[in-house]
C-alpha cells in the first residue's frame, strides 16, 4: 500500500494478520507443522522432508523454530536439550 499524499511523512503502509507473527516469513500454522515433524528426527532428515512435500526451509530453520517453541517440543517427549537447561 502506498500513499499518494505529497504531505504525508509516511509513504509506505504494511497491514498485519493474525496468522503471520510480526516481521515473521512463515504463518504460524507452517511453523507448528515444521516443528511436529521435525520433533522424532533430525533437522537435516525433517528439512528434507519438509522440501520435498511443504515448504523451502533449512536445518538452522528448523532449530530456531524448535528453540522458539520449546514447550511443544517438551510436550511431545523430545530428548531435545539446551545449553540454558
Amino acid at each position: 500500500m502506498f500513499c499518494d499524499n505529497e504531505n504525508c511523512s509516511k509513504k509506505r503502509f504494511a497491514e498485519t494478520f493474525e496468522f503471520v507473527n510480526p516481521r515473521g516469513k512463515m504463518t504460524k500454522r507452517l511453523e507448528e507443522e515444521i516443528v511436529k515433524i521435525s520433533i522424532n528426527m533430525s533437522s537435516i532428515q525433517a528439512s528434507r522432508l519438509i522440501r520435498e512435500n511443504i515448504a523451502d526451509i533449512g536445518k538452522s530453520s528448523i532449530c530456531n523454530l524448535q528453540k522458539r517453541n520449546r514447550n511443544v517440543v517438551r510436550q511431545e517427549g523430545c530428548k531435545v536439550r539446551y545449553n540454558n537447561d
